[in-house]
């Protein structure tokens, strides 16, 4: 962070205004007319720097120093915050920012000096004292202060789940009534009526739904004109109409249809009473249907008719799906209204669609006094939001799961966003869980669930049933008449459909595009688009669509979609080796999701800059990341990825036991879930486990558990089981059957889409081949990858590869190279890489002994043997072995040991003397002469 001795303001500023703009310091806050922008700490702390230091070049040296103290950034970082404050600071603000190229930065704000502001402009809300059942306290320590609005939000949370645990009480009372009403409610307008027209029943529709949705024992669905009541429904049609012969008058109507006689009820009224009449009607059908609850009070309907005119506007805009729209009309109902908390609400649910999470926090926190006049299940309701906008994705589930067994009206849709705050907590697999459960009766409620569920399908690499729910879902949106989530869920089709190389792909994302501008909605049907470009298979194509839908995202405020396409063009650049690309695009989704807030994204993003940790040979920044990730509970693939990079660590450190133990924990957690494809992806774990029992010597459990994985059929974990079976023959002795499962890998590592799990896999294949006895291909396919990991700046890669170059060169008799190569290896190997390590060490024996130092060879192979002993590595051992024995002066293992390790593990043919010259041109032979292990 930026040092404060640079500050020429005091420690009490609280917010400091240049020119036009105003920074807020207590909430990293840049304030100007046309709203607030909240920054990223990095960005908020170079501002700062900028602030304190106008007119000063800053060279970028400088500013890494100063503003990344201490940690190791690529330039790119220093672009990308540049970019963001830029941003935040508006259009003519952004100028103040000026680049001077090749060597820095200089702010040149309008005035100098800044004015400084002692006093806060509004009264700082003291955070009341977290409720026990809360699981946590917040904010954690090493966690920076939220936004006031984060606090608002917290305070209204905390109030709501007061009024929450009041009202359990009440509804255990109820609990004891067993009759459930069962409501079905249907708008009947002329399709043809003018908007000016209709208005009015779309706002009585809203407001009934709302209140019969927030009822205990009231089970609500919601008809189109497509649709029919079921037996037993009490059905609701809502009708209003302007009579002819009485322009100015309005007839509200609520007819009754059902098991029981209730009357109809019908209103007139003026322009004037319009708004209020709507209100008892509401009311007046609330209580025919649930006459147990005329007592209940509810807030009132207080808008002018103008206001409520904004209000039907932003509920179609909301069904139409057009959230950056609704935002725009819900902003205006409140304006007009502040103290309307249900349009407050309904706004803080769409910026929460568009991933505004701190915006959705002020509104929830603004609508406090509006939530206290609620009865308890719909304060509660509220009380899921506000625990949404905080993030606070455990508590919101948990409040969802208890309305939904309060048999109120929404209890489906309360059990689908307790399915979504799962997903977006983490825990996919009891999201997986919940939805794998029988459909919803109501095709208009089994819809979005489906949806749903192909797409956590989709995020736990089950494409086949992702697509079977998402064309289902295609299906009942064609039915219900409703374009937009026909679209969408043509979109899951295709995704699934591309994941799992279908080639129809690419024909339902031109359909996905069609629908969406059908349904009007031009950032999904360009997003879509985008989404073809960006699809596995499509590696080495051209992105041309991306600029444009990061421009609509940000013209609409709509910062999921602009974090997830920056977040997919990264993985595309990946896929197709590219990693300057991918490394620039996903520190730009970085950005975005700090700016936004969004807590899971960017654990997702942590998650692929730990891969780019091990990949890069960083350990220590892997385990610190790790020990972030691993702070919350993960489950689905979060957890199986966790899992696997954290035995993968041990596995390289010698650590074997831990490395099992790490991969049984992760098997266990991921077949905990009632749901098939996470044992799937358990079961691919298993390749972690062959290799740790053949470092142990067991080569039984080794083959057992590559046949496991290998019956996943993952196309990137195949070729791990067919190479982990490869060496197993190799250590047994057997290298024609060696050869025969090498000659097949090739093939389906050439087959992934992804560079970078090639050159992996070619990095495991080549040692194995040279071992085989096939040098010079060995050679070839390791010197292809080199250059490519070299430029991607994938250290751990180089150094296996060197390491493998190196032992090549030491068979073929070239000391020089070999030496050179492993001088190479030694600098980028990590001091606790005991695989690699031992690799080093052997060859640098093996080099030290050609020279005639034999001595000092043998000092280097006891040293090895003990290491390999101490460790638990029997393979190492045997292969050390087979080195002393051709060391005059080096201590042999005891005969009995010796005899004993082959015996149990049948690695009769574990030896490394191949490495040595004058055995090469004999290794393949003699191994094929050894007995193949019973």
């Amino acid at each position: 962070m930026t040092d404060a001795s640079v500050c020429s303001w005091s420690s009490t500023t609280r917010r400091i205004r240049v020119g036009a703009i105003e920074v807020d310091l207590r909430y990293r806050r840049v304030c100007r007319a046309d709203g607030e922008v909240e920054l990223t700490q990095r960005c908020f702390d170079l501002f700062l720097l900028f602030l304190a230091e106008p007119g000063v070049l800053h060279t970028r040296d400088a500013l890494f120093q100063r503003v990344w103290p201490g940690v190791v950034v690529e330039d790119a970082n220093l672009t990308t915050t540049v970019w963001m404050l830029r941003k935040a600071l508006g259009a003519e603000a952004k100028e103040w920012v000026r680049t001077v190229a090749k060597q820095g930065y200089v702010f040149d704000p309008p005035s100098l000096p800044v004015d400084v502001d002692l006093v806060p402009l509004a009264p700082v809300v003291e955070e009341p004292a977290p409720l026990p059942a809360s699981g946590h306290e917040i904010p954690r320590d090493g966690v920076p202060p939220r936004s006031l609005s984060w606090r608002l939000a917290r305070y209204a949370a905390t109030v709501l789940l007061a009024v929450l645990g009041v009202g359990a009480a009440w509804w255990q009372a109820r609990a004891r009534i067993p009759s459930v009403t069962r409501i079905a409610l249907l708008v009947a307008v002329d399709p043809a009526m003018s908007d000016n027209a209709r208005w009015p029943v779309d706002v009585l529709r809203a407001w009934t739904a709302w209140k019969l949705g927030n009822t205990p024992h009231a089970r609500l669905s919601l008809l189109s004109r497509r649709e029919q009541a079921s037996n037993g429904d009490h059905l609701v049609v809502l009708g209003v109409d302007m009579p002819l012969q009485s322009q100015g008058s309005w007839r509200i109507s609520a007819r009754l249809y059902g098991p029981d006689s209730v009357p109809d009820i019908v209103a007139e009224c003026s322009d004037a009473d319009l708004v209020a009449t709507l209100d008892k009607v509401s009311h007046d059908v609330h209580v025919a249907l649930m006459p147990r609850e005329a007592d209940t009070k509810w807030p009132a309907l207080a808008l002018d008719v103008a206001t409520a005119k904004r209000l039907a506007e932003a509920l179609r805009a909301e069904q139409r799906h057009m959230p950056g729209e609704a935002i725009r009309l819900y902003r205006d109902v409140t304006t007009a209204a502040p103290h309307f908390g249900f349009a407050r609400v309904r706004l803080a649910e769409n910026l929460l669609e568009l991933g505004q999470q701190s915006a959705a926090a002020a509104e929830i926190g603004r609508a406090r006094d509006w939530t206290g006049q609620l009865p308890p299940t719909a304060a509660a309701a509220v009380s899921a939001v506000a625990r949404l906008t905080a993030q606070e994705f455990d508590q919101a589930a948990t409040t969802y799961e208890v309305l939904a067994q309060a048999d109120t009206g929404s209890a489906e849709e309360y059990r689908l966003a307790q399915a979504r705050s799962l997903r977006r907590g983490g825990r996919t697999g009891e999201a997986l869980t919940l939805l794998a459960r029988s459909l919803p009766e109501s095709p208009a409620a089994a819809t979005p669930w489906l949806v749903e569920r192909a797409l956590v399908q989709l995020f736990s690499g089950d494409p086949v049933r992702a697509r079977a729910d998402a064309t289902t879902a295609m299906e009942l949106a064609a039915r219900l008449g409703w374009p937009h989530e026909e679209a969408r869920a043509t979109l899951v089709a295709a995704e699934a459909a591309a994941l799992g190389r279908d080639t129809a792909a690419a024909a339902h994302f031109d359909l996905a595009v069609q629908r969406f501008r059908t349904a009007g909605d031009e950032l999904a049907a360009l997003r879509a688009r985008l989404y073809a470009q960006l699809a596995p298979g499509r590696e080495g194509g051209t992105v041309t669509h991306l600029e444009e839908v990061l421009a609509q995202a940000r013209a609409a405020g709509n910062a999921a979609v602009e974090i997830d396409a920056l977040r997919r063009t990264a993985f595309f650049h990946y896929r197709s080796g590219r990693m300057a690309e991918y490394r620039q695009y996903l520190a730009q989704a970085s950005d975005v999701a700090d700016l936004a807030g969004d807590v899971h994204v960017r654990r997702l993003i942590d998650l692929d800059l730990l891969h780019q940790d091990v990949l890069r040979g960083d350990v220590e920044g892997a385990e610190k990341r790790m020990a972030r990730l691993n702070a919350e509970p993960a489950q689905g693939a979060l957890a199986y990825w966790l899992g696997q990079f954290s035995a993968s660590l041990a596995l390289r450190r010698g650590q074997y036991e831990t490395a099992l133990s790490t991969v049984q924990q992760t098997e266990l957690q991921l077949r905990r879930m009632d749901v098939d494809t996470l044992p799937s992806m358990a079961a691919s774990l298993s390749c972690l486990r062959g290799g740790a029992n053949l470092s142990q010597g067991n080569a039984g459990a080794a083959h057992l558990a590559f046949g496991r994985c290998r019956t996943t059929q993952v196309p990137h974990t195949l070729p791990y089981a067919d190479i982990g079976d490869a060496e197993l023959a190799v250590q047994a002795g057997d290298t024609a059957e060696a050869l025969r499962r090498l000659r097949s890998i090739p093939d389906s590592i050439d087959a992934l889409d992804s560079a970078p799990d090639r050159w992996m896999l070619m990095l495991e294949y080549a040692p194995l081949l040279a071992r085989a006895g096939q040098l010079g291909d060995a050679r070839d396919r390791v010197e292809s990858v080199v250059p490519l990991a070299e430029q991607a700046g994938y250290q751990a890669l180089v150094a296996d590869a060197r390491l493998t170059l190196a032992e090549i060169a030491l068979a073929q008799g070239r000391h020089d190279d070999a030496g050179a190569d492993l001088q190479k290896a030694d600098r980028l190997l990590p001091p606790d890489d005991w695989m690699g390590r031992r690799r080093l060490r052997t060859a640098q024996a093996v080099l030290v002994q050609s020279s005639g130092q034999t001595q000092a060879a043998a000092h280097q192979l006891e040293t090895i043997d003990a290491d390999a002993r101490h460790r638990g590595d029997v393979l190492g051992e045997l292969l050390v072995h087979s080195l002393i024995d051709t060391n005059a002066l080096a201590r042999r293992c005891p005969r009995e040991r010796h005899a004993r390790l082959i015996a149990q593990s049948g690695m009769r043919g574990a030896s490394d003397t191949w490495l040595l010259a004058s055995e090469s041109d004999h290794v393949a032979p003699r191994l094929a002469e050894q007995p193949r292990p019973h």
